[in-house]
């Protein structure tokens, strides 16, 4: 199986085996807690709407890239636009790339190996 990810005019196909690394580590929820000047507490919750993080590894065999998807990617995230992320699984959600941190991160596999790159690509759900 294969991940995709579409933009409404280019769609780029992933190595199905990279990993949702941080799929348990989030939820809806989310509260922010301060002491007044009386030294009482005041905690403030909501429900996220959106925002959930979506970040892609290759695992410990490697998923790997070659320049061409390389090149297609970074163009697409050139374009601060919303995606279409299809998993392997089926599933589908729209992203974003997250560019307050680094969006995509790209790993040569051996010294003096460009065409193929392990990766990491950091989506957030919107």
């Amino acid at each position: 199986m294969t991940i995709t990810l579409a933009d409404g005019t280019t769609e780029i196909t992933l190595p199905g085996d990279l990993e949702w690394v941080d799929e348990w580590e989030w939820t809806k929820v989310k509260e922010s807690v301060q002491y007044s000047l009386t030294g009482s507490l005041h905690i403030q919750s909501s429900v996220m709407q959106a925002g959930r993080p979506i970040t892609l590894r290759g695992g410990s065999d490697y998923a790997w890239l070659d320049t061409t998807q390389m090149s297609a990617l970074l163009a697409m995230a050139n374009q601060n636009t919303t995606m279409t992320l299809t998993l392997a699984d089926g599933r589908s959600f729209q992203v974003r790339f997250r560019y307050n941190e680094t969006p995509i991160n790209f790993q040569r596999v051996a010294p003096g190996i460009d065409k193929f790159c392990n990766i990491v690509l950091r989506f957030r759900e919107v």
